[in-house]
């Protein structure tokens, strides 16, 4: 689950700093969702819609082959360094990072 996780943050940091910025707040500081709306500056239900879609990321990134790969090989070793399986194409659900 670290990977996927580290991988939904990565994938976010380029392409929604916002999304970032609410995992990094409520999930690794751990701050309530009313103090993270109000350090982002968000409405509830931007919120609501920005938490679905990190959550469904870090399910996507969960189950690509890469991670998949990761725990049935014990590593990364069919597909050479976890680096590599990085670099692979697992992409998010096509609604992740999408503004409305």
């Amino acid at each position: 689950w670290r990977r996927a996780i580290e991988r939904t943050m990565d994938y976010y940091q380029q392409t929604d700093p916002t999304r970032a910025d609410l995992m990094r707040l409520r999930y690794f500081e751990r701050r309530t969702e009313d103090d993270t709306i109000e350090r982002l500056h968000i409405g509830r239900s931007t919120y609501q819609k920005a938490q679905t879609d990190l959550l469904s990321t870090v399910a996507v990134y969960a189950g690509s082959p890469a991670f998949t790969v990761l725990f049935s090989a014990g590593g990364c070793s069919a597909r050479g360094t976890w680096s590599s399986c990085r670099r692979s194409p697992c992409p998010p659900s096509r609604h992740a990072g999408r503004s409305r």
